[in-house]
């Protein structure tokens, strides 16, 4: 077995003093760029251009509006302009209103997730992240960020050479309304938009939390008690620097074991005036799920608008804004917030929410976009539906840090082997040039470090963590202090280069924020590593469950040692590479650990989903099955009903509905009938006693070709499939 030999690691300032952003006060000869689609232009043209005016006098820009046919314009187009625009005339963001093109990526931000719209691309223009090399109209990465051969996505959003040189936002009414309707919802927005900038709008100082109560393993919420979500949602209020609880600041805390009052409440609260509020549920393109059978469609919110100004939907793919009735325009559009921050893909958030992109910047004065040039530490799922451009708070002046240009960050003696441990560490000096302290943080005062995965396949495997000790650090004037930063390796990384980058953020408006840069150099990783094959979904085929052939072919280890494998999941265990299992219906974790004779891998779960979609077989007889003579007379008739269903022994079986080919007569005359009262003409011809007996008329129209009485019955198994059979009583005309 090869030794692990770390090389050293290497810090850089990538940004210093106030140069890391343009403040609204500092955007002299810039400009901010409508693109609108025509069709929204010609019928909102008075309020879109109020909109371009309230921008440029707010933000002291020149604005200019480009109106596109959104049918023929492409992606390629649109952003060959907006790096025209950022060249020529010092474009510092873009507002794209009605169907502007999609872009996707085809890299996965999320396992097992696959390519993601994104606007992102509009964002960075240098062409690292952002190429079609088949041609597909899919933008795929071919870049190999960390060196380590492999063409990775995920560790690209970590490094220096991934920013974004614009921020944008989408103005998009869904496309499950009419366009009539989308027209007026577009309307309704810019003129409650037009309001906010003029006063004539205000919200509440405050905000709204809601997590998500229900047992989530990828989240540090499961089973939590009302007292440890309340002490997070006071740590993000702390955090954001937004409001003030001393002060009187409202906090609507969102929380109830009861999961539709948890989901009512949640509603409510935004549906107040609020400035922000954070929700972190499960979620889908329409709907957010808040355990059992709680969920919130687009609908909800159309029921019950949102009122609050910002709000973050921390949920899988809420804001895909391809999908006709996306959730995340619903929340914008229904009611009277004004932006929204969702995510197109598939997410992870783990443990304590936090405020993504920093709210803290929001407070020192930036615009929602501006914040959105620091958010290299969200995937570029993310996207921002609404007004980029506008503030929750008054820009302010204040004093300047400086940073030393390079650290290097020597390995420790004796770091070899491996295991969890200290591999490096260093400083970074950090110098107050102003006139007034500056107290220094890392992104949340309450976190020490960031968790970095290397993708594998559809599956995260290596990772290593940037520790930062020292903060929050209040310098004094002309006061220079050194911060410690720490590279930690948990023994699974491949051998290669490793970049990553992290953000500091100061309370001087001068420079709200600095990026620090890292490299850590690793050789020789021996340690196996464990591929439990993608998530798999399989037909219940018994009561007990369905087999599964599990598969960890995948897995390997550098040096052609072989391998054992073994899984484990509630209740059993297995060992080979493809054993065949059995396991119960619903979801399971299986891990799976392989051995190369030394030392165990990381374990690696692969999710197995049991489900019947199968309805139940079910026939349906009845007698008798022809009434005579047409004497008027109720007579009882008789069904069996037989149902077969593989996984549930006892299906549910009901009536539906017994109807006839002619009408049930009254009081009233129907020619469609009989021409004169008579035979046919008897009300209430179906009945069904208290026993449940069904009984029908034999009558049957004098004129007609003869009564039939059709009854349905219908089962349901256990899993909400269902089944309908039929079965008819005929009344001939004549026999």
């Amino acid at each position: 077995m090869k030794k692990n030999l770390f090389r050293g690691a290497k810090w850089l300032l990538l940004a210093l003093c106030g140069l890391a952003v343009l403040l609204p006060s500092a955007a002299a000869g810039a400009t901010v760029a409508l693109i609108v689609d025509g069709k929204f232009y010609l019928d909102l043209q008075p309020e879109i251009e109020r909109l371009a005016a309230d921008i440029a006098r707010d933000l002291s820009v020149t604005t200019v509006v480009e109106v596109v046919d959104g049918a023929t314009v492409t992606a390629l187009s649109i952003r060959a302009r907006i790096k025209e625009l950022y060249t020529t005339q010092g474009l510092l963001g873009v507002l794209l209103i009605g169907d502007i093109p999609t872009a996707y990526l085809g890299d996965y931000p999320t396992p097992g997730s696959g390519a993601f719209a994104t606007d992102a691309y509009y964002e960075d223009l240098d062409d690292y992240c952002y190429l079609d090399p088949d041609g597909n109209g899919v933008f795929n990465s071919v870049v190999d960020a960390d060196g380590d051969g492999d063409l990775d996505w995920f560790l690209k959003t970590w490094i220096s050479e991934h920013n974004r040189e614009v921020w944008s936002g989408r103005l998009l009414p869904p496309t499950g309304a009419t366009y009539a309707e989308r027209v007026s919802m577009l309307w309704s927005y810019l003129d409650r938009n037009h309001m906010y900038r003029t006063g004539l709008r205000t919200y509440s100082r405050g905000m709204v939390y809601a997590e998500s109560v229900t047992h989530n393993g990828e989240m540090a919420d499961g089973e939590d008690d009302q007292a440890t979500i309340y002490s997070r949602a006071l740590a993000v209020i702390d955090d954001s620097w937004l409001f003030d609880r001393s002060a009187g600041d409202v906090l609507d805390f969102v929380w109830s074991e009861d999961l539709t009052q948890h989901m009512n409440l949640w509603l409510a609260g935004v549906h107040l005036p609020y400035e922000y509020g954070i929700v972190n549920v499960h979620g889908s393109d329409t709907g957010q799920w808040f355990g059992g059978t709680n969920w919130l469609f687009s609908s909800s919110y159309q029921t019950t608008p949102a009122n609050t100004l910002l709000i973050d939907l921390a949920s899988c793919n809420n804001g895909d804004f391809t999908a006709a009735d996306y959730l995340g325009g619903w929340v914008l559009f229904a009611g009277g917030a004004l932006a929204v921050r969702a995510n197109t893909t598939p997410t992870m958030y783990v443990g304590t929410l936090r405020p993504d992109p920093d709210l803290q910047l929001m407070n020192l004065g930036l615009t929602i976009g501006e914040t959105r040039l620091t958010n290299v530490l969200s995937s570029d799922s993310n996207v921002l539906l609404g007004d980029p451009t506008l503030r929750l708070r008054a820009p302010d002046d204040g004093s300047c840090m400086s940073a030393d240009q390079a650290v290097v960050v020597l390995p420790p003696a004796g770091a070899l082997g491996l295991g969890a441990g200290q591999v490096g560490s260093g400083e970074v000096l950090l110098t107050n040039e102003g006139a007034a302290p500056v107290t220094v943080y890392t992104r949340i005062t309450s976190m020490t470090s960031i968790d970095h995965r290397k993708p594998w396949g559809n599956d995260f495997q290596s990772r290593f963590n940037v520790e930062r000790t020292d903060f929050p650090m209040t310098l004094q004037p002309g006061e220079t202090r050194a911060a410690s930063v720490i590279f930690t390796y948990d023994g699974q990384a491949g051998s290669g280069t490793y970049r990553a980058s992290f953000l500091l953020y100061t309370d001087s408006p001068a420079t709200p924020y600095m990026w620090v840069g890292a490299e850590m150099s690793l050789l020789d990783d021996t340690t196996p590593v464990a591929d439990a094959g993608p998530d798999q979904e399989v037909e219940q085929t018994s009561v007990a469950g369905a087999q599964v052939t599990l598969d960890g072919s995948r897995s390997y280890d550098d040096d052609g040692d072989p391998i054992t494998y073994r899984w484990m999941w509630s209740g059993g265990s297995a060992t080979g590479i493809a054993p065949t299992i059995v396991l119960p219906p619903g979801q399971t974790e299986v891990t799976l650990v392989v051995n190369d004779g030394q030392v165990d891998s990381a374990p690696d779960t692969v999710v197995i989903t049991i489900r019947d979609t199968t309805a139940p077989n079910i026939t349906l007889s009845v007698s008798p099955t022809t009434l005579w003579p047409p004497n008027h007379k109720m007579v009882l008739v008789a069904p069996t009903v037989r149902v077969i269903d593989a996984c549930d022994p006892s299906p549910m079986v009901g009536l539906t509905s017994i109807t006839m080919n002619e009408g049930d007569q009254a009081s009233t005359f129907d020619p469609n009938y009989d021409t004169a009262v008579g035979s046919g003409n008897t009300a209430g011809d179906i009945q069904i006693d208290e026993n449940g007996n069904l009984y029908v008329r034999a009558e049957r129209a004098g004129t007609g070709s003869g009564r039939i009485y059709t009854i349905i019955f219908t089962a349901t198994d256990a899993s909400g499939n269902s089944a309908t059979a039929s079965a008819t009583v005929t009344v001939p005309h004549n026999q």
